[in-house]
Protein backbone atom coordinates (compact mmCIF):
# COMPACT_ATOMS: atom_id res chain seq x y z
CA UNK A 1 0.00 0.00 0.00
CA UNK A 2 2.86 2.04 1.02
CA UNK A 3 4.05 2.58 -2.80
CA UNK A 4 0.97 4.49 -4.05
CA UNK A 5 -0.26 7.29 -3.24
CA UNK A 6 -3.95 8.24 -4.68
CA UNK A 7 -3.38 12.02 -4.67
CA UNK A 8 -0.90 11.92 -7.67
CA UNK A 9 -1.75 11.63 -11.06
CA UNK A 10 -0.36 8.11 -13.00
CA UNK A 11 -0.26 7.16 -16.53
CA UNK A 12 -1.57 3.69 -18.33
CA UNK A 13 0.49 2.70 -21.02
CA UNK A 14 -0.49 0.24 -23.52
CA UNK A 15 0.09 0.02 -27.37
CA UNK A 16 -2.25 2.71 -27.55
CA UNK A 17 -0.09 4.84 -26.67
CA UNK A 18 -0.34 6.64 -22.31
CA UNK A 19 -3.43 7.20 -20.69
CA UNK A 20 -3.11 9.81 -17.88
CA UNK A 21 -5.45 9.67 -15.23
CA UNK A 22 -5.78 13.21 -13.01
CA UNK A 23 -5.53 12.38 -9.25
CA UNK A 24 -9.31 14.43 -8.84
CA UNK A 25 -10.97 11.60 -10.80
CA UNK A 26 -9.44 9.33 -8.19
CA UNK A 27 -11.59 7.80 -5.43
CA UNK A 28 -8.66 6.79 -2.44
CA UNK A 29 -11.46 4.39 -0.90
CA UNK A 30 -11.85 2.24 -4.08
CA UNK A 31 -8.06 2.49 -4.60
CA UNK A 32 -4.92 0.00 -3.47
CA UNK A 33 -2.18 -2.07 -3.86
CA UNK A 34 0.13 -4.63 -3.14
CA UNK A 35 1.07 -8.36 -2.92
CA UNK A 36 -1.75 -10.37 -2.43
CA UNK A 37 -2.67 -12.70 -5.35
CA UNK A 38 -1.58 -16.24 -5.83
CA UNK A 39 -0.85 -16.30 -9.02
CA UNK A 40 0.99 -18.84 -11.36
CA UNK A 41 3.42 -18.99 -14.18
CA UNK A 42 4.34 -21.65 -17.14
CA UNK A 43 6.24 -20.30 -19.62
CA UNK A 44 7.01 -23.42 -21.05
CA UNK A 45 8.15 -22.84 -24.97
CA UNK A 46 7.65 -26.47 -25.58
CA UNK A 47 4.78 -27.16 -23.58
CA UNK A 48 6.39 -30.56 -23.49
CA UNK A 49 6.73 -30.01 -19.41
CA UNK A 50 10.60 -30.44 -19.42
CA UNK A 51 11.21 -27.30 -17.53
CA UNK A 52 9.73 -26.84 -14.15
CA UNK A 53 9.00 -23.72 -13.17
CA UNK A 54 8.42 -21.81 -10.06
CA UNK A 55 5.31 -21.17 -7.90
CA UNK A 56 4.78 -18.16 -6.39
CA UNK A 57 2.70 -17.13 -3.47
CA UNK A 58 1.77 -13.83 -4.24
CA UNK A 59 1.50 -11.56 -7.71
CA UNK A 60 1.07 -7.85 -7.25
CA UNK A 61 -2.56 -6.52 -7.41
CA UNK A 62 -4.14 -2.93 -8.09
CA UNK A 63 -7.08 -1.72 -7.51
CA UNK A 64 -8.95 1.67 -9.02
CA UNK A 65 -11.62 3.25 -8.81
CA UNK A 66 -12.45 6.74 -10.56
CA UNK A 67 -15.28 8.69 -9.76
CA UNK A 68 -17.64 11.70 -11.23
CA UNK A 69 -16.46 14.16 -9.20
CA UNK A 70 -13.32 16.76 -10.66
CA UNK A 71 -12.17 19.58 -8.72
CA UNK A 72 -15.44 19.42 -6.59
CA UNK A 73 -18.06 19.72 -9.71
CA UNK A 74 -20.08 16.85 -11.35
CA UNK A 75 -18.59 16.11 -14.81
CA UNK A 76 -21.56 16.20 -16.99
CA UNK A 77 -21.83 13.03 -18.78
CA UNK A 78 -20.14 13.13 -22.17
CA UNK A 79 -16.81 13.79 -19.96
CA UNK A 80 -17.43 10.92 -18.27
CA UNK A 81 -18.02 8.84 -21.23
CA UNK A 82 -15.27 9.99 -22.78
CA UNK A 83 -12.63 8.95 -20.00
CA UNK A 84 -14.79 5.35 -19.96
CA UNK A 85 -13.80 5.08 -23.04
CA UNK A 86 -10.26 6.08 -23.30
CA UNK A 87 -9.48 3.43 -20.29
CA UNK A 88 -11.44 1.19 -22.08
CA UNK A 89 -9.46 1.30 -25.06
CA UNK A 90 -6.51 0.73 -22.91
CA UNK A 91 -7.39 -1.71 -21.06
CA UNK A 92 -8.62 -3.85 -23.90
CA UNK A 93 -5.38 -3.34 -25.64
CA UNK A 94 -3.82 -4.97 -22.41
CA UNK A 95 -5.54 -8.48 -22.43
CA UNK A 96 -3.89 -9.71 -25.71
CA UNK A 97 -0.38 -7.69 -24.79
CA UNK A 98 1.87 -7.01 -21.90
CA UNK A 99 0.79 -3.83 -20.32
CA UNK A 100 1.97 -1.41 -17.96
CA UNK A 101 0.86 0.86 -15.49
CA UNK A 102 2.95 3.74 -13.68
CA UNK A 103 2.37 6.27 -11.35
CA UNK A 104 4.07 8.87 -8.88
CA UNK A 105 5.20 8.33 -5.45
CA UNK A 106 4.67 10.97 -2.53
CA UNK A 107 8.14 12.44 -2.01
CA UNK A 108 9.64 12.54 -5.18
CA UNK A 109 11.85 10.13 -6.71
CA UNK A 110 11.47 7.54 -9.46
CA UNK A 111 8.15 6.80 -10.41
CA UNK A 112 7.25 3.21 -10.13
CA UNK A 113 5.24 0.66 -12.32
CA UNK A 114 3.46 -3.07 -12.67
CA UNK A 115 4.61 -4.50 -15.46
CA UNK A 116 3.11 -7.33 -17.92
CA UNK A 117 -0.22 -6.58 -16.12
CA UNK A 118 -3.73 -8.13 -17.14
CA UNK A 119 -7.36 -6.99 -16.32
CA UNK A 120 -8.66 -8.81 -13.55
CA UNK A 121 -12.09 -7.29 -14.38
CA UNK A 122 -13.39 -4.93 -16.43
CA UNK A 123 -15.02 -1.73 -15.36
CA UNK A 124 -18.22 -1.23 -15.07
CA UNK A 125 -20.78 1.43 -13.54
CA UNK A 126 -21.83 1.51 -9.87
CA UNK A 127 -25.33 2.49 -9.49
CA UNK A 128 -27.45 4.53 -11.38
CA UNK A 129 -25.87 6.75 -14.02
CA UNK A 130 -22.26 5.87 -14.26
CA UNK A 131 -20.92 7.79 -10.90
CA UNK A 132 -18.36 5.97 -10.34
CA UNK A 133 -16.36 2.47 -12.23
CA UNK A 134 -13.36 0.59 -11.34
CA UNK A 135 -11.11 -1.83 -12.27
CA UNK A 136 -8.41 -4.45 -11.11
CA UNK A 137 -5.41 -5.53 -12.65
CA UNK A 138 -2.22 -7.87 -11.69
CA UNK A 139 0.88 -8.56 -12.70
CA UNK A 140 2.58 -12.45 -12.67
CA UNK A 141 5.98 -10.22 -10.61
CA UNK A 142 5.77 -10.58 -6.83
CA UNK A 143 6.65 -6.91 -6.70
CA UNK A 144 6.18 -3.45 -7.84
CA UNK A 145 9.35 -1.77 -10.17
CA UNK A 146 10.76 1.19 -10.56
CA UNK A 147 10.38 2.49 -13.71
CA UNK A 148 13.81 3.34 -14.79
CA UNK A 149 15.58 -0.14 -15.79
CA UNK A 150 19.65 -0.21 -14.58
CA UNK A 151 21.97 -1.92 -17.05
CA UNK A 152 25.33 -3.26 -15.11
CA UNK A 153 27.91 -4.26 -17.39
CA UNK A 154 29.40 -7.24 -16.79
CA UNK A 155 32.93 -8.35 -18.09
CA UNK A 156 34.31 -11.77 -18.47
CA UNK A 157 35.48 -13.00 -15.10
CA UNK A 158 35.23 -9.93 -13.52
CA UNK A 159 32.92 -9.85 -10.12
CA UNK A 160 30.74 -6.81 -10.10
CA UNK A 161 28.46 -5.80 -7.36
CA UNK A 162 25.07 -4.78 -7.73
CA UNK A 163 23.19 -2.93 -4.65
CA UNK A 164 19.26 -3.26 -4.39
CA UNK A 165 17.75 -1.28 -1.36
CA UNK A 166 14.12 -1.50 -2.45
CA UNK A 167 11.99 -3.49 -0.18
CA UNK A 168 11.12 -6.42 -1.92
CA UNK A 169 13.41 -9.63 -0.63
CA UNK A 170 14.32 -10.57 -3.97
CA UNK A 171 14.42 -9.16 -7.77
CA UNK A 172 14.67 -11.52 -10.81
CA UNK A 173 17.03 -10.00 -13.44
CA UNK A 174 17.25 -10.67 -17.02
CA UNK A 175 21.07 -10.89 -18.49
CA UNK A 176 22.55 -10.52 -21.98
CA UNK A 177 25.49 -13.05 -22.48
CA UNK A 178 27.26 -11.58 -25.90
CA UNK A 179 28.74 -13.55 -28.70
CA UNK A 180 30.45 -15.29 -29.71
CA UNK A 181 30.70 -17.90 -27.22
CA UNK A 182 30.06 -21.53 -26.40
CA UNK A 183 30.02 -22.12 -22.71
CA UNK A 184 29.39 -18.84 -20.04
CA UNK A 185 28.83 -19.36 -16.45
CA UNK A 186 27.00 -16.70 -14.90
CA UNK A 187 26.70 -16.42 -11.05
CA UNK A 188 25.39 -14.72 -7.86
CA UNK A 189 28.52 -15.23 -5.59
CA UNK A 190 26.82 -13.89 -2.79
CA UNK A 191 24.17 -16.47 -2.89
CA UNK A 192 26.26 -19.04 -4.13
CA UNK A 193 24.06 -19.73 -7.52
CA UNK A 194 24.54 -19.99 -10.64
CA UNK A 195 23.32 -20.97 -14.04
CA UNK A 196 25.57 -22.78 -16.64
CA UNK A 197 25.39 -22.81 -20.61
CA UNK A 198 27.48 -25.28 -23.00
CA UNK A 199 26.83 -24.92 -26.12
CA UNK A 200 28.52 -28.00 -26.91
CA UNK A 201 25.65 -30.27 -25.30
CA UNK A 202 23.27 -32.65 -27.79
CA UNK A 203 20.92 -30.03 -29.20
CA UNK A 204 22.57 -27.30 -28.06
CA UNK A 205 24.57 -24.25 -30.32
CA UNK A 206 26.95 -21.73 -29.59
CA UNK A 207 26.07 -18.02 -29.84
CA UNK A 208 27.46 -16.34 -32.89
CA UNK A 209 29.17 -13.03 -32.98
CA UNK A 210 27.03 -10.38 -33.12
CA UNK A 211 24.23 -12.36 -30.99
CA UNK A 212 23.36 -13.04 -27.42
CA UNK A 213 22.07 -15.06 -25.21
CA UNK A 214 18.95 -13.21 -23.02
CA UNK A 215 18.33 -15.54 -19.88
CA UNK A 216 14.90 -14.35 -17.75
CA UNK A 217 15.78 -15.64 -14.18
CA UNK A 218 12.14 -15.21 -13.49
CA UNK A 219 10.43 -17.00 -16.60
CA UNK A 220 13.58 -19.62 -16.29
CA UNK A 221 14.23 -19.43 -20.09
CA UNK A 222 17.60 -19.23 -22.21
CA UNK A 223 16.75 -17.44 -26.00
CA UNK A 224 18.52 -16.46 -29.11
CA UNK A 225 18.44 -12.42 -29.27
CA UNK A 226 15.49 -12.32 -26.85
CA UNK A 227 12.88 -14.05 -29.40
CA UNK A 228 14.82 -16.02 -32.09
CA UNK A 229 14.76 -19.53 -30.86
CA UNK A 230 15.00 -21.07 -27.05
CA UNK A 231 18.13 -22.25 -26.04
CA UNK A 232 17.20 -24.38 -23.17
CA UNK A 233 19.22 -27.69 -24.31
CA UNK A 234 22.13 -25.78 -23.92
CA UNK A 235 21.60 -25.52 -20.38
CA UNK A 236 23.50 -27.65 -17.69
CA UNK A 237 20.29 -28.57 -15.88
CA UNK A 238 22.05 -30.42 -13.07
CA UNK A 239 22.47 -27.82 -10.14
CA UNK A 240 20.84 -24.83 -12.36
CA UNK A 241 19.66 -22.24 -10.68
CA UNK A 242 18.35 -19.10 -12.03
CA UNK A 243 18.78 -16.91 -8.94
CA UNK A 244 17.35 -14.00 -7.45
CA UNK A 245 19.24 -10.41 -6.68
CA UNK A 246 18.72 -10.30 -3.16
CA UNK A 247 18.16 -7.18 -0.45
CA UNK A 248 21.98 -5.56 -0.28
CA UNK A 249 24.93 -6.04 -1.94
CA UNK A 250 25.56 -9.19 -4.76
CA UNK A 251 28.35 -10.07 -6.25
CA UNK A 252 27.96 -10.91 -9.66
CA UNK A 253 30.46 -12.38 -12.13
CA UNK A 254 30.37 -13.59 -15.63
CA UNK A 255 33.12 -16.22 -17.07
CA UNK A 256 33.79 -17.09 -20.25
CA UNK A 257 32.11 -14.05 -22.31
CA UNK A 258 31.18 -10.25 -21.75
CA UNK A 259 27.52 -9.27 -21.13
CA UNK A 260 24.83 -7.27 -19.28
CA UNK A 261 22.78 -7.60 -16.67
CA UNK A 262 19.41 -5.64 -16.76
CA UNK A 263 17.23 -4.91 -13.37
CA UNK A 264 14.90 -2.46 -11.81
CA UNK A 265 14.46 -1.60 -7.95
CA UNK A 266 12.05 -3.74 -6.30
CA UNK A 267 8.79 -2.63 -3.68
CA UNK A 268 7.21 -5.18 -2.06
Amino acid sequence: MAVASWSRQFTITSSLGTLVIDPTLLDPAQCSAGAGLRVTTDDVPSGDGAIFHPRFKSGYQMHVGLQLLSSGAIAVDSTLQTLYDLLMSHLEAMIDTDGRIQWQIAGGGNDRMLDAIRTLEMPGPAGGLPKQFAFAVESPFPYALDAPQTTTTLVAATPVTVTRVGSAKKFWPVAKVNGPVTAFTLENLTSGEQLQYNGALPGASAIASGHYAEIDFFKKTVTLDGNVSFLEEGVVWSGAKFWALNLGANSIKLTGAGGQLLWNEAWA
